[in-house]
């Protein structure tokens, strides 16, 4: 990934080079390893008590070709700053408890794939919580820190673990879509050994986007597209989870495209291809008068 970039930032190098030597004093022109090594930093969740604030600090790893990413805290008082997590792999993404007392984070220190983890910000070994089958892609604690809800695909069938395993993994376009869906788990439950999770959505209705608890913990509410694909970004709707039944209710239905699941043509016309179909239709109109 890094070797990747390593082009295009070469250009910027030229472009600091230039301007270096229009000034009359000598100054460092940056070069490509440096420019690929620069710490970028994001992802800041302050504590509940506004003591603390995480973030994540993202930087080039030569020795690995990728970007690994690691997570800080710093004192709002006085900006003093260590490093929390660790290793070869990514730690990403932050979330405070509600009471401040632990710290979740996503990491795919295991098996290469996103899974939720735990840790004292204090310091400590940090406790994975998960053992999604599937890499999980957003978490969110329930208000009394007694729940973790998150977002990842169903598992794969085994017609596509055989089909990945004798051909390779490859995608089919606008077909065989891996839909996001929603799972929970107990906390208290996952810290004595890494867990599941319960699916709390299912079937190939919608993918699920963004989620948000309800302050009793009793629901979740959360916005789904009706397939993964990135054209369908204009089709969202609204949903409200039930967690006593696991009822599912469409709560502000999307209006204005016509969406059509599963199909191969474009599911919702441009405001431009509407417009040109009613001149059309009323040009056909005038032509039967």
């Amino acid at each position: 990934m890094i070797r990747r970039l390593a082009a295009s930032l070469m250009l910027l190098a030229f472009a600091s080079l230039a301007i270096a030597f229009q000034g009359n004093e000598p100054r460092h022109v940056p070069t490509v390893d440096d420019l690929l090594t620069i710490k970028s930093v994001g992802g800041t969740q302050i504590s509940p008590d506004g003591k603390w604030i995480a973030y994540a600090m993202n930087y080039g790893d030569f020795k690995q070709d990728a970007f690994i990413t690691q997570i800080w805290l710093v004192a709002s008082d006085s900006g003093k700053s260590f490093q929390l997590t660790r290793g070869e792999k990514s730690s990403t993404n932050p979330k405070w408890s509600p009471d401040g007392q632990w710290l979740a984070f996503l990491s795919n220190r295991v098996e290469d794939k996103n899974q939720v983890f735990l840790i004292n910000p204090l310091g400590g070994e940090a406790q994975q919580l998960t053992k999604s089958e599937t890499a999980i892609n957003n978490f969110a604690w329930s208000e009394d820190g007694k729940m973790i809800a998150y977002t990842a695909t169903e598992p794969p069938p085994q017609p596509l673990k055989d089909r990945k395993e004798y051909f390779g993994d490859y995608d089919v376009v606008r077909e065989g879509y891996s839909y996001v869906h929603l799972w929970t788990f107990d906390v208290a439950e996952a810290t004595k050994t890494p867990v599941v999770g319960k699916q709390r959505t299912k079937k190939k209705d919608f993918s699920v986007d963004s989620f948000s608890w309800s302050p009793d913990g009793s629901k979740i509410v959360f916005s789904a597209t009706v397939n993964p694909d990135l054209i369908q970004g204009a089709t969202s709707d609204i949903y409200l989870l039930k967690l006593g039944d696991d009822s599912v209710k469409k709560i502000v239905p999307h209006l204005g495209l016509i969406a059509t699941r599963g199909s191969r043509r474009t599911a919702g016309r441009s405001f431009f291809r509407r417009r040109w179909e009613m001149r059309a239709i009323s040009r056909a109109t005038r032509s039967l008068r």
